[in-house]
């Protein structure tokens, strides 16, 4: 049976060790990542304060003045879903992002593989789910695309 190794079998057992230009440069980002991330939940938080105090206060006055009746309130309750959704996204996106800026700078600061691989999980899982965002988004471009050529079309042969 040949043995062929393992992929990472030519680098060693020593691991992953960092300059130090790549140290300063993981507390760096780590630092700016935990700025971003603090600012990001700030606002967020702010954001979810703003549509329960004045979004409730706004669908109630819609659907007294019979600006859209009781379809009001319905509309209303779907938008608060949605935004409900989209806050939730957003708060894991900024925690991914705050946990891996704290281990990035716990990391550079001590030197710890723990904190280096807790760092780079984070990392990974917010770029996953940036990621997914994403594609969902490009999915919606084309999906509006297609129906807006599909519409011209049949625009034009009626």
């Amino acid at each position: 049976m040949d043995d062929y190794g393992t992929i990472d079998g030519s680098l060693g057992s020593a691991g992953l060790t960092l300059s130090t230009t790549d140290t300063d440069n993981l507390r760096s980002a780590g630092k700016w990542g935990r700025f971003i991330s603090i600012s990001g939940l700030i606002i967020i938080g702010l954001g979810v304060m703003f549509m329960l105090f004045f979004g409730s206060s706004l669908i109630a006055a819609m659907s007294m003045a019979d600006m859209g009746g009781p379809g009001a309130a319905i509309g209303g309750s779907f938008v608060f879903v949605v935004y409900a959704i989209i806050f939730a996204i957003s708060i894991f996106i900024y925690w991914m992002l705050y946990k891996f800026s704290t281990n990035a700078i716990k990391a550079a600061d001590s030197g710890s593989s723990a904190a280096m691989t807790a760092s780079i999980v984070s990392l990974k899982n917010m770029l996953k789910i940036i990621g997914i965002l994403w594609l969902l988004y490009l999915a919606l471009i084309v999906l509006t695309i297609v129906l807006g050529l599909v519409g011209g079309v049949a625009s034009a042969f009626i």
